[in-house]
């Protein structure tokens, strides 16, 4: 079973990357502020990374009034090795590759005409592998994150279910690793979309230490949570937390409500009496038009969407509600009709509006969880 190709065992080296790693570039005197090392050991620290490859020179900052020698900046080293995170649904996989900076080299949607069941998974997650990383050296790829909806054993390593993917008691990550020889870890995708959060924000300031990731894919039939309690993931007991039983909104049954309800020549018209399936791009693409149809069946995951959150703030009250997957495709339709609900329906329920937490789209959007399966990989290296 192949090992990761990185392991950091000093606590001193470990903290110092993620430091640099955080805050983009460093001189030694701010790590040593930050850290409480004294300058000897920050010197040495420096230049074991340096000599390792994983950190290199930034640039030469300016000297303070005081005068005194200029600082040396450090920044992480990105082409030291790269990083594929990849999400797995019944009807397409993403995936993102990033270098060891974080910075994005690559991603993409491969959608699949039949779906992904069984057997079928690992030969379309080999395939994908194979087809991104065959222009890199096998001994830059550090490591692989697969997300999954479904339950992922403790050690990361075996699908135990998957309804939608049909799968049980599935050893997949003993599977790819003998066939691609690259470590591979495995993840719930809720959990894997949370993790993203932590390890992946853009934002300037910190992030609040509960924060409530929810994915929302078209072809599955539930919501999915990842959970963080004061900075740290929670997967619960057996790893089932975050498992929501509300089925998703039947958007077929929608749309023919709301063209009898508008009697209108919608080109939504021929799909619905048809039958055939109906993407989530489409509809929010009619909806941007002010097709009355697709502005109803938007409105029917809005209302959805505003009362699951009123029963999770009432359940976990976080300081942050997340969405990703296919929803973010439609964040501009619904964003703002979505707090403004759920504001009103908690005020209903709860009689209080000083719980309201922040709610927002993931800065990745539909690859929220994919960017969550590569933290998997710098999380294991960075501690």
């Amino acid at each position: 079973m192949p090992e990761l190709s990185l392991k950091i065992s000093e606590d001193t080296n470990k903290l110092a990357l993620r430091l640099i790693r955080d805050y983009g570039e460093l001189s030694g005197a701010q790590i040593s502020r930050l850290t409480g090392f004294q300058p000897s050991t920050v010197v040495y620290v420096l230049r074991r990374l340096n000599k390792a490859g994983l950190i290199e020179y930034s640039r030469t900052g300016k000297s303070t009034n005081k005068g005194g020698k200029p600082p040396v900046l450090w920044k992480i080293n990105g082409s030291f090795g790269y990083v594929l995170g990849i999400e797995i649904l019944v009807d397409k996989i993403r995936y993102v590759l990033t270098d060891f900076s974080g910075k994005i080299t690559d991603q993409r949607e491969i959608p699949f005409e039949d779906y992904l069941k069984n057997d079928h998974v690992t030969k379309a997650i080999l395939n994908t592998v194979l087809e991104v990383t065959e222009q890199y050296d096998p001994d830059k790829i550090l490591g692989i994150g697969i997300a999954i909806t479904g339950l992922i054993d403790n050690t990361e390593s075996i699908v135990q279910y998957s309804s939608n993917l049909q799968l049980r008691d599935l050893p997949l990550k003993d599977m790819l690793e003998e066939h691609l020889n690259i470590p591979v870890y495995l993840i719930n995708d809720a959990n894997a979309g949370a993790l993203g959060i932590k390890w992946y924000s853009r934002r300037t300031e910190a992030l609040p230490p509960n924060i409530v990731y929810i994915t929302y894919n078209q072809i599955s039939d539930y919501l999915g949570l990842g959970i963080i309690v004061n900075d740290v993931l929670y997967p619960g007991a057996s790893g089932t937390a975050g498992e929501v039983f509300d089925p998703l909104p039947d958007l077929f049954d929608a749309g023919k409500w709301a063209m009898q309800k508008k009697n209108s020549a919608s080109p939504l018209r021929h799909w619905l009496e048809s039958g055939k399936y109906i993407s989530l791009s489409y509809i929010f693409d009619l909806a941007r038009k002010d097709d009355h149809v697709a502005g109803e069946m938007v409105n029917t995951i809005v209302q959805f969407l505003a009362y699951q959150l009123v029963l999770i703030n009432g359940f976990i009250n976080p300081d942050l509600i997340v969405l990703g997957g296919d929803i973010a495709m439609g964040q501009d339709l619904i964003l703002d009709p979505l707090i403004e609900e759920f504001i009103k329906r908690n005020r209903e329920f709860l009689k209080i509006d000083y719980n309201i937490p922040q709610i927002m789209f993931s800065e990745y959007g539909n690859f929220s969880v994919a960017m969550g399966a590569n933290a998997v990989i710098i999380r294991k290296v960075l501690g």
